[in-house]
């Protein structure tokens, strides 16, 4: 017998015009409601939970852990329970790299399922990538750019997206995310950091992307967006930088602060979560060097991601 689901409000039929889309990352949980505006989408309610799904998604074979998957589901339901005076016609939950990558993603899914009755999809690398495009299409920041290219740094995963004549036209995803290049370079990853461990990240990542993305073009403006960049541009923001452009030269300056510090450290400095800053340094050195690679000296941060692609597309 199909057990009984708690029914939300959200999930009543009611005419389609706000959704919702929760996406699972590697190490956070976040959730967008969104309806069409005059000329945009328009933001109604947004949060994120940090959850670190994606923990030992280095390991070979990887696995999901009962506790991390039932605390997952757990910022789902309350994601869910946050929205519900907000009439929203349709909730999509996507899942992506440590979800997918795991050898039990399958179950986690089915556990999502049961307890909500939401089918949770696991998106493949291109579903990704083409997600995270067309978010940041929707974004008014980039609707001058025509040809450029765009990047997201997430925990497992990083996307790399090619646009000509304001349409994205090739993307891939590679295992270059935060979470996993931590856990794969740096052996205690909430201590003062090495610089050789920094090094070893920098010349993986350059010599991953021109072998596995060799349609991205050098000098080509670069939109990024993701975890990293978001923390980024808050920390440049309260410093007084409230400029469009993030610049290598500031990238590298907190880099070379963060390093010296513990992940509590970093944390308390930045006013960050301790499950940002003992990644964060990770991340910037992972942007540092696909700039070194476009051979660009700025990044035009895009608030649009793939829950904004996710969400165009229900609307």
């Amino acid at each position: 017998m199909e057990p009984t689901k708690k029914q939300y409000p959200c999930q009543q039929e009611v005419t389609p015009k706000t959704v919702g889309v929760i996406d699972v990352g590697s190490n956070t949980i976040k959730i967008l409601v969104a309806k069409k505006g005059i000329d945009d989408l328009e933001v109604v309610f947004t949060k994120a939970i940090e959850n670190r799904i994606g923990e030992g998604i280095c390991k070979k074979p990887y696995f999901l852990s009962e506790k991390k998957m039932q605390e997952a589901a757990d910022a789902i339901g309350t994601l869910i329970e946050a929205v519900e005076n907000y009439t929203v016609s349709t909730i999509e939950i996507v899942a992506t790299s440590a979800v997918r990558d795991a050898a039990n993603g399958s179950t986690f899914a089915s556990m999502v399922h049961k307890k909500f009755g939401i089918f949770l999809k696991i998106l493949s690398g291109k579903e990704e990538a083409e997600g995270i495009a067309r978010g940041i299409l929707t974004d008014p920041l980039c609707s001058a750019l025509k040809d450029f290219s765009i990047v997201d740094i997430g925990g497992g995963s990083a996307e790399f997206i090619k646009v000509e004549g304001g349409i994205f036209t090739q993307t891939t995803s590679l295992p270059l995310g935060a979470v996993r290049l931590t856990e794969q370079f740096i052996k205690n990853y909430k201590e003062p950091i090495h610089q050789c461990n920094l090094d070893a990240i920098y010349e993986h990542v350059t010599n991953v992307i021109p072998t596995h993305s060799p349609f991205i073009v050098k000098k080509s403006p670069l939109v990024a967006t993701g975890g990293t960049i978001a923390t980024l541009k808050s920390i440049l923001q309260e410093r007084g930088n409230v400029g469009k452009f993030l610049e290598k030269s500031d990238i590298q300056s907190i880099l070379a602060s963060l390093i010296q510090l513990t992940s509590k450290e970093r944390a308390f400095r930045f006013s960050i979560t301790e499950n940002r800053a003992d990644i964060f340094p990770t991340g910037l050195i992972t942007i540092i060097a696909i700039m070194d690679v476009l051979s660009t000296s700025r990044i035009l941060f895009s608030k649009r991601n793939l829950r904004f692609g996710l969400a165009a597309s229900l609307l």
